[in-house]
């Protein structure tokens, strides 16, 4: 049996057949080879990237870009907007600024007043 595949093999379609073998395993180790270095490239940049941002979720790598990138101490990242009083307060004083008396004065003058945008949709 073994005889017969080496006497087809001297045929002119099994040359191209051989040809077109070789051609592809060729190409096929270029694209493996590519693929390994992107995979080296990829590794190295989640490295980078969690060595500036930290290791965890995306939502934290954002925060990190966030923080990295901010030109000023007074972050907003690190403190919460209080729409009432229309100012920033610190995270971990934020419960306390909700129970203060002047916000709770402002949040009672808020309720007394119309809402603005609810009138003109009845109009």
């Amino acid at each position: 049996m073994s005889e017969k595949k080496t006497e087809s093999l001297g045929r002119p379609e099994d040359d191209k057949s051989l040809d077109l073998v070789i051609k592809l395993t060729t190409q096929l180790a270029k694209n493996l080879k590519e693929a390994e270095e992107t995979n080296k490239l990829l590794v190295e940049a989640r490295e980078y990237i969690e060595s500036v941002c930290g290791v965890g979720s995306k939502l934290t790598a954002k925060r990190g870009l966030k923080r990295s990138h901010s030109h000023s101490s007074t972050s907003p990242t690190k403190k919460k907007y209080c729409f009432f009083c229309n100012i920033y307060v610190m995270n971990e004083d934020y419960n306390a600024h909700l129970e203060s008396d002047k916000h709770i004065e402002l949040v009672k003058l808020n309720k007394l007043t119309p809402p603005t945008s609810s009138s003109k949709m009845d109009n």
